[in-house]
């Protein structure tokens, strides 16, 4: 019996099935122009990121879109930029759903 169990372990650890992690498109409006703020994502324009690489600016276990938003005020004109990139949950605070904030220069910032 534990010859079988020996065996076992043996097996499974040679015979590994190779998984990728969590995978985020990341992207800015701001610098990237297949990154719109405005209109429909275009998946195909954009590629998946692996979030624990080298290539993902913040390594973290879940995906995230930032959109900030500004209205139209007299004194100057409006504007919306959307971030998507991985993170975690400590730099976020975001458990489920979004969170919605103003932040200190009066945006107001969505949090996904």
């Amino acid at each position: 019996m534990n010859t079988l169990f020996i065996l076992f372990f043996v097996l499974v650890y040679i015979i590994q099935i190779p998984v990728d992690g969590i995978q985020c498109y990341q992207c800015s409006s701001e610098e990237d122009e297949f990154c719109p703020a405005f209109g429909k994502f275009d998946e195909t324009k954009n590629a998946l990121v692996d979030c624990f690489s080298l290539e993902s600016y913040v390594p973290g276990h879940m995906c995230m879109k930032m959109v900030k938003e500004s209205y139209d005020t007299f004194y100057a004109k409006g504007f919306k930029t959307v971030i998507r990139s991985c993170a975690s949950r400590s730099t976020l605070g975001v458990a489920q759903g979004c969170r919605y904030f103003v932040d200190e220069v009066g945006l107001e910032v969505a949090v996904c």
